[in-house]
């Protein structure tokens, strides 16, 4: 995403789709760079799966069964947290 809007709404938008279609998704995966990402799917109970190194860059992949996210206090609290934000920001 280009800006923390997008991304937001990238995210949500995720999430809302795996709790809709959860009865047919057994687990999820993640592959990122970014130290932020890794420490956001350590947050959320993904599990390290694999790391893999290609020229220059580290990738990291994470896989967790997708009850136990769905079900994590801190991926709830990063869903459904208040935040101070205007009609204008949106």
């Amino acid at each position: 995403a280009y800006n923390d809007k997008s991304s937001t709404l990238l995210t949500l938008r995720f999430y809302a789709h795996l709790i809709a279609k959860q009865e047919g998704i057994r687990e999820i995966g993640s592959i990122t760079m970014l130290d932020s990402a890794k420490k956001l799917s350590n947050k959320i109970k993904m599990q390290l799966y694999k790391n893999e190194k290609r020229g220059k860059n580290s990738f990291s992949s994470y896989l967790a069964p997708l009850r136990e996210v769905l079900i994590n206090e801190d991926t709830l609290k990063m869903l459904f947290s208040k935040q101070d934000c205007s009609r204008e920001q949106l």
